[in-house]
């Protein structure tokens, strides 16, 4: 089939434009039935192929087969290559009929041609992007991303372990009755805390969530052990689903009796699980943060070689059909951790909005309805008061949004662990303290300091009353018995009292225990106001 008029007089004008000479364009029919779209400048032959189908049928159209093209040959000249390519986006438009007098006219044709590609290309972005597997992928490394910027000191280490929650539950339930084979374990405690010169871990941050199944209790079951045993707490998430039957976070926010709900006995494992010792080593949060804006990108000659892409996002809604990028807030718990070591070398300050548990600076999106001006909340549901206290009671962590800003909250540091109750209020309010992780991290910290002290000591001539006079020394430094302490001598003095006593253990020669109690200053955690109104009725 032979080149309309149109056609090779259009190659012609781009290619002259370069000082090249016009060779030969070669469309559909080509009587050896091979299908070409090829513009060649005769002294630098191209090939460049049209992407998908022609864009209309009408006229002569280059053929779509995919060819060789190499964009990284040295012997092309770039300017060919960019004019080569937009004469067959041309001929595989249906104006290439039309009579192109000018370049003005080539220009608009191009521009329209152009708009038609973005349209495409961003439809075919929105897919990828609101895939389930792509936003799980950008979910993990943006919250990675978002957790590593927040360290500022050379002191804080944060180890990446790419494994996926599958992986870790073979692994945790093949060893759960002997964690010591455990690669989850070799990792955290053999190389580590048991390991002369090892550096222990603070914490394991899991992006993960989790469901009341069997298989989730029992996953949360054998961490728990590897966690108590290297002293070293897992932090993750919560799945909605938990809360069966709902499946939103917008559904359980509509849960009327959160403890009725866990009291069913389909959450019979799970309360056992609470009632465990090391179910103190183990944190689960909620609700998502919102990780990024949504993508847009319009049409501007600023823009360069960008598309005009807007996603496509529905605000007021918080499930994942909003099209949304949520994070697991496991993420914003570990950056308040990192602040809080970073700060005062103890993670005892990551609750409340004074105390260390504020999060601030979070993606707000904005857009227009009715006329006015709308925010998306940073996080997924809104969490008042007395629902704030229902999860915690029931051993989890929630993330308070504050109204019309970007901020949110931290109120509690509960483990999922149960807190026993007493006849005497004193071992109560004991127990209380065991269950949250604000005091479990001082614990853990104390742990690893000492492990690592006691090998200094090892083959000296230091007996148990020397050991307890360095515990002793250590751990003074950071008591103070000032009543009422401010919020910043906390910081550094975290603990109300100490005792060491270190003691002879039976067996061989120069076998010591030690029993090491601290005493830390209470953190407030609210208070019940009753109101009394006396008013005066008549009289003047």
């Amino acid at each position: 089939m032979a080149l309309t008029k149109n056609a090779k007089e259009l190659q012609e004008r781009l290619l002259e434009t370069l000082g090249e000479t016009p060779g030969d364009l070669y469309i559909n029919g080509d009587p050896s039935g091979s299908p070409k779209a090829i513009i060649s400048a005769a002294s630098k032959p191209l090939s460049v192929a049209a992407a998908g189908a022609p864009l209309s049928s009408g006229g002569d159209t280059a053929a779509a087969a995919p060819l060789h093209f190499d964009d990284r040959s040295t012997e092309i000249n770039e300017g060919a290559r960019f004019m080569n390519a937009l004469a067959v986006l041309l001929v595989n438009s249906e104006d290439i009929n039309r009579d192109l007098k000018s370049f003005s006219d080539i220009l608009d044709t191009i521009g329209r041609l152009t708009a038609e590609i973005d349209q495409k290309v961003a439809s075919y972005l929105d897919l990828v992007y609101h895939d389930d597997d792509f936003q799980a992928l950008e979910a993990a490394w943006r919250g990675l991303d978002d957790l590593a910027s927040s360290v500022n000191d050379d002191d804080v280490t944060i180890d990446f372990l790419d494994a996926s929650k599958e992986e870790l539950f073979n692994d945790l339930v093949d060893h759960k009755s002997d964690i010591f084979g455990g690669e989850l374990f070799r990792k955290v405690y053999i190389e580590e805390y048991d390991r002369y010169g090892g550096k222990p871990f603070a914490s394991m941050i899991g992006l993960y969530d989790f469901q009341s199944s069997d298989e989730d209790i029992e996953w949360l079951g054998a961490m728990s052990k590897v966690a108590n045993a290297s002293h070293c707490p897992f932090v993750a998430a919560v799945h909605p689903a938990f809360f069966h039957p709902s499946k939103t976070m917008e559904e359980v926010a509509q849960i009327g009796d959160l403890d009725a709900v866990l009291a069913h006995p389909r959450f019979g494992k799970w309360q056992e699980l609470r009632d465990t010792d090391a179910a103190a080593y183990i944190a689960l949060t909620l609700p998502r943060y919102l990780l990024r804006d949504p993508w847009t990108n319009g049409a501007s000659i600023q823009r360069g070689n960008q598309i005009g892409f807007g996603e496509t996002v529905r605000p007021g809604r918080t499930d994942d059909a909003s099209n949304f990028l949520w994070g697991n807030s496991a993420i914003l718990f570990a950056r308040n951790m990192v602040r809080s070591y970073e700060r005062s070398g103890w993670a005892q300050h990551i609750r409340g909005p004074k105390g260390g548990g504020i999060v601030e600076g979070l993606t707000v999106h904005t857009y227009t309805k009715n006329g006015y001006e709308e925010i998306q909340p940073p996080v997924e549901i809104a969490i008042p008061d007395y629902r704030e206290l229902q999860f915690a009671k029931n051993g989890f962590v929630p993330l308070v949004h504050k109204k019309n800003e970007a901020t949110a909250t931290f109120f509690s540091s509960q483990s999922i662990k149960k807190p026993r109750l007493f006849v005497e209020d004193l071992s109560t309010k004991n127990a209380h303290l065991v269950t949250n992780l604000a005091y479990t991290f001082s614990v853990t910290r104390i742990a690893h300091f000492v492990k690592r002290m006691m090998r200094e000591y090892i083959g000296s001539t230091a007996d148990g009353p020397y050991i307890q006079r360095v515990l002793e020394g250590w751990l003074g430094q950071y008591v103070t018995t000032i009543t009422n302490p401010d919020d910043l001598t906390l910081l550094y003095y975290p603990f109300k009292a100490v005792a060491v006593e270190v003691e002879p253990k039976p067996g061989p020669f120069g076998w010591y225990k030690a029993t090491l109690s601290v005493l830390p200053h209470v953190q407030f955690e609210g208070m019940d106001v009753e109101l009394r109104l006396e008013a005066a009725l008549g009289g003047p």
